[in-house]
């Protein structure tokens, strides 16, 4: 992968969701629809906490050790990372963060 590859931009960073997402839950699951694009994604649980962490705030480091706190059954720090990472990776190519 390379340093201009933008999984990788994201991860250098604090990630922040794009302004103008709507960000919801729907039953079980949340959605971020792009209004711009008229897209919905639909999200999980674990990928809704990463979402709602990616406000321009936040590590990916600081994420993980968010979830590490937050989910009662979490697995290792490294298999949460390795989700975090992965999650705003896909965030990132999806167009959905700045």
């Amino acid at each position: 992968m390379s340093a201009d590859s933008p999984s990788h931009h994201a991860l250098g960073r604090h990630p922040r969701g794009r302004d103008g997402l709507v960000f919801r839950p729907v039953g079980e699951e949340w959605v971020v629809w792009d209004p711009e694009q008229d897209e919905l994604h639909v999200l999980n649980l674990t990928s809704a906490m990463i979402w709602r962490l990616c406000d321009g705030t936040a590590s990916v480091e600081a994420m993980v050790e968010a979830l590490a706190d937050t989910l009662p059954d979490a697995p290792g720090p490294a298999a949460i990372e390795v989700a975090v990472r992965e999650t705003v990776a896909r965030f990132e190519a999806l167009g959905l963060l700045e």
